[in-house]
Parts: structure tokens; C-alpha cells; sequence
């Protein structure tokens, strides 16, 4: 084993990039400041492999042929330099295959300040459907998209993960000559059967990052602090029983395909998904808190989003998982799309908005939230407009048509299961300046209660069952099958500034049903009252 320095920028093939030689295998090897190395090897036949201090700059060639990393057991890339597998300028084209892989554990460690960025050659469809159901043994496959030229091949490995996830997520290889226009055929038949619309996706990418044996991670704190450090817009990132990317802070995903790890991304906060697909895992990403996920294929996974409290979900395709979305407290979901999961949502807090869930059970283990003053609230539920769905420790709220007051359109029912913990909803409003509302608020239960229902007006945010002060209160009597109703007024006539408000309805038993319902009226800001838009008319909202 000898140290290889470079002396200058160049080729790692060249014997004049180095002080004693082209690294072999073995060899520790170290990219010195202020050079540019670029990477034109094939190490695929080393046995030890190599470990890699970069100081200055690593880069990939894109010349075509195969190339390969062959990395030593270990923290076998280190550094505070870059370490660059294509750029957002120079993306390794197609006709370039790098592989990175090694001996058994090993990992990169970016705790000295590793810069690294994979940008490659991405299809132009990186999933499609099955179009017809297809039984077990079934080799050629029916899809909904022509990918005749695209960049799946013969050869490379796909991944069919039913919408049922009670039928297995499988790996298959493309079989020579097995992309036709409406079919693929793979090498092995089905092991369990596969419905239509299951999502199929290209895993093999022209640059795979191969996780080997077992361990933690392979990607390991590259990004620590509060600048983005790692930037992945393309490769096959695969591994079996073990993270792929881990405590990479501030990590922004935008290609590429996660697959087959333990979890695909963990312990990653403030990280940023646009695209990639995200296949195969035990969780597509774990434990990341403060995220940004706009885009991106969810599939196959145990969990598709799992434990990223704080984090927000704008789009993106969550698909054919055990859970969609699980254990995310505080979260934002206004997009996306959820089909054939086992459970869309599972014990998890916050707000959807506009987002249609299509599960049998839409929200698992509601009643498992930590406590009672938190729920999920979904709004224009099932992308219906004003519809309202709220799961919370303590029961289900949901808007329908059936018991109202007079001259409404709808209201809200909260189904109660609990005495100890309440089941709430709200609506959040605002009073222009120089403005005056008139809320009324409507009331009505089923039976006989200890804990009456009760309406807050609360400013701002504020959350009454959190120990926040109410500017007003309304508390039903125990009457039974009979509307009550209270007005509240806010004036903001002589306001400089406009002013938020909440309505929060709350009511708490073992069982029963309360309803509750509002409307909002302005005053004198004109020569008659007109309701706050965007409403018509009155509603339970």
C-alpha cells in the first residue's frame, strides 16, 4: 500500500497526475489543493480498493466507455474538497457509465466539508403503469407509455410496485429485445401477481452509486451546517439492509433513483425534493425534518414520507406504499398524488389542502397522536370544494349535508370517541382594516354530555385548547337534537392593519355526535351585508 499525492491538475490515469504513480489497488490517494482530477479508471477488478482524500477537485470524465470507483472499506472518501460526478452545466452524458462502489462498509464521510454533486443522464418517463392486470409467472409486462426511445435497455433493472401493496415489489431485468411499444419483457416472471396501474420504474441509471454489505450508511454527512452541500440530480443510488444517505443536512434531490435500501434518505433535514424516484425501500425518507417535497416518485416503499415533522408536501407521486405519509407531525400537504396505498395518511398532525385521498382508510392511527390539542385538518377535502376532514385524537370531523340549521348548506359532524381528549376543527379568517364582521356560530349534539360543546374566537393563531386566551367564547347547554347559536363580532372599523382570526369548534365525549357551523357577515362597508368570499352562502366551514 503507498500514498498517491498529486503534483498537478490531470488525468487519474496519467502517471505525471501523481508523485509515485497511478494509485492501485490498495492505495490511499490524495487530490491535493488547487488541482483538478479527472476521473478515467476502471477499477472494477480491484479487491482492497482505494480510499480518496479529496482536498482540491474530483471530477468524472465524460468521454464514453465504463468506468469504475473502487473504494476500501472505511471512510473511504474524505475531505473538504468537491467532488463532482457531473455538473449542472456538464451532466455525464449516456454514453459514460461510472460506477462507484467497493469492498464491504464502505461510505463516504463528509464531516470535513465535502462539496459533492451527481448530475446524469435522466429518461424521459422514469416511471410508467402497467396497463392490465398481470398474473404471477407473467414475463411481459402491459404498459401505458411508448419508451421505444427513451433510455431503458435491455439489461437494466426496473422495479414493479403493485397499488395493492399487499402484492410484493419486485425487480426486474429488462430481457434482450424487451422494449416494444406497449410491452416490456423481463427476464424472470412475476412471483406475485401485479394490478393495472402499478407503477413501473427504470432504476438503472449511467452512474450507480453500489452500496455493499451491511452498516448504517453509505452517504454520511455531506452537509452539516446550513449551506447545501450534496446536490443529486441523477444516478442509481442502490443498496441492501442499509441507509443510503444519512445526516446529509440541507441535501436537494431533484433526479436520480433511491432503491432498495433500508431507508432511502434519513436523518437529512432541510432537505429539498423536486424529482427522483424513490423505490423499494423500507422508507423513501425517514427522519427529515423542516423538508420541501414538490415533486418526486414515492413507490414500493414501507413508508413513503416517513417520521419528517415540520416538513411540507406540495407534490409528487405517492404510490402503492404501505403508508403514504406517516408519523409527520406539524406538517403542510397541498399536493401530490396518492393511489393504492395501504393508508394514505398514518399518525400524523397538521394540514392538507386540496389533497384527494383514495386509501380505504384515509388516515391509520389517528387516535395515536401524541395529544389532544393537535389534528390533521384537511380542507377542500378530496379536492372538494369546502369540504372539510379533521382526524384527531379524540374523534373524526366532517362536513356533510344532512343535519344543518336552517338556511344553511352544510355543516360539520364530529363523530366522538373519547371523554378525555376533545374533537375539533377551525377556520381561519381575516378582517380587512376598516372592516366589521359579524360571525355567527350554530351548535348542536346528539346527547346528553358532561363536556359541552363550545365555540373560540381566537386572534391570530393562537390555540385555545393549547392554553391560548379566547377574545370570545360560546358554550352550548346540554339541550339535546336542538341548534344553538351565538354571535361574535370583530371590528377592525377603525384598524390600520388587517386582522387574523380563527373560529376553533371543540367537543369531547366517549361517543355521540356534535355539529357545528358558521357564517360571516360584513358590516358596514357598504349599503347592505355580503359574505366573505370565497362563500355563497351559509355554510358549516
Amino acid at each position: 500500500m503507498a500514498t498517491r499525492t498529486s503534483v498537478g491538475s490531470g488525468l487519474w490515469s496519467s502517471v505525471g497526475t501523481w508523485d509515485t504513480g497511478v494509485p492501485v489497488d490498495g492505495d490511499d490517494v490524495v487530490i491535493a489543493s488547487g488541482h483538478v482530477i479527472e476521473f478515467d479508471a476502471n477499477q472494477s477488478a480491484f479487491v482492497t480498493g482505494v480510499k480518496v482524500t479529496i482536498t482540491g477537485t474530483l471530477t468524472h470524465t465524460t468521454a464514453a466507455g465504463s468506468y469504475c470507483l473502487f473504494l476500501k472499506t472505511g471512510a473511504s472518501v474524505v475531505g473538504a474538497g468537491t467532488w463532482n460526478i457531473g455538473t449542472s452545466g456538464a451532466p455525464i452524458p449516456f454514453a459514460s457509465k461510472h460506477t462507484v462502489t467497493g469492498a464491504a462498509g464502505w461510505y463516504v464521510d463528509g464531516v470535513s466539508g465535502l462539496t459533492m454533486t451527481v448530475y446524469g443522464a435522466e429518461p424521459t418517463y422514469t416511471s410508467i403503469k402497467l396497463s392490465a392486470d398481470e398474473a404471477i409467472g407473467q414475463t411481459e409486462l402491459s404498459v401505458d407509455t411508448d419508451v421505444t426511445g427513451d433510455i431503458w435497455a435491455a439489461g437494466d433493472i426496473i422495479r414493479i410496485d403493485d397499488i395493492n401493496r399487499g402484492q410484493e415489489s419486485e425487480e426486474r431485468i429488462i430481457a434482450t429485445g424487451g422494449i416494444a411499444a406497449g410491452t416490456i419483457t423481463v427476464t424472470a416472471g412475476l412471483t406475485a401477481a401485479k394490478s393495472t396501474g402499478a407503477v413501473v420504474s427504470l432504476i438503472t441509471r449511467n452512474i450507480r452509486i453500489i452500496a455493499v454489505g451491511t452498516g448504517s450508511y453509505t452517504i454520511y454527512r455531506v452537509g452539516t451546517g446550513s449551506v447545501t452541500k450534496l446536490t443529486v440530480a441523477g444516478g442509481m443510488w442502490y443498496g441492501v439492509n442499509k441507509n443510503m444517505f444519512n445526516a446529509c443536512l440541507y441535501l436537494v434531490v431533484s433526479g436520480g433513483t433511491i432503491s432498495g435500501n433500508s431507508d432511502g434518505i434519513t436523518g437529512c433535514s432541510n432537505l429539498v425534493v423536486s424529482g427522483g424516484v424513490f423505490s423499494g425501500n423500507s422508507n423513501g425518507i425517514s427522519s427529515c425534518s423542516n423538508s420541501v417535497v414538490s415533486g418526486g416518485v414515492f413507490s414500493g416503499n414501507g413508508g413513503g414520507i416517513n417520521s419528517c415533522s415540520n416538513s411540507v408536501v406540495s407534490g409528487g407521486t405517492i404510490s402503492g406504499n404501505a403508508y403514504g405519509i406517516i408519523n409527520c407531525s406539524n406538517s403542510v400537504v397541498s399536493g401530490g398524488t396518492f393511489n393504492g396505498n395501504s393508508y394514505d395518511i398514518a399518525n400524523t398532525t397538521g394540514n392538507l389542502f386540496g389533497v384527494e385521498l383514495t386509501a380505504a382508510i384515509e388516515h391509520y392511527q389517528y387516535t395515536n397522536i401524541t395529544n389532544g390539542w393537535h389534528s390533521l385538518q384537511s380542507d377542500n377535502h378530496d379536492a372538494v370544494e369546502g369540504a372539510v376532514k379533521a382526524w384527531c385524537k379524540g374523534g373524526v370531523v366532517t362536513s356533510q349535508t344532512a343535519i344543518k340549521p336552517d338556511g344553511y348548506t352544510q355543516a360539520c359532524a364530529h363523530a366522538l370517541e373519547s371523554a378525555t381528549y376533545p374533537a375539533f376543527w377551525y377556520k381561519k379568517f381575516t378582517v380587512p382594516a376598516g372592516q366589521t364582521y359579524s360571525i355567527e356560530v350554530q351548535l348542536r349534539k346528539s346527547a346528553s354530555m358532561a363536556y359541552l360543546p363550545r365555540v373560540y374566537l381566537m386572534a391570530s393563531i393562537g390555540n385555545p385548547l393549547a392554553g391560548a386566551t379566547p377574545v370570545d367564547t360560546f358554550t352550548m347547554t346540554n339541550s339535546i337534537d336542538t341548534w344553538e347559536s351565538d354571535t361574535f363580532t370583530v371590528d377592525n372599523s377603525a384598524g390600520d392593519y388587517d386582522l387574523d382570526y380563527a373560529l376553533w369548534f371543540v367537543a369531547k365525549n366517549a361517543s355521540g355526535n356534535v355539529y357545528s357551523a358558521y357564517d360571516i357577515t360584513t358590516q358596514g362597508g357598504g349599503t347592505s351585508s355580503v359574505k366573505i368570499l370565497p362563500f355563497t352562502g351559509k355554510v358549516g366551514l
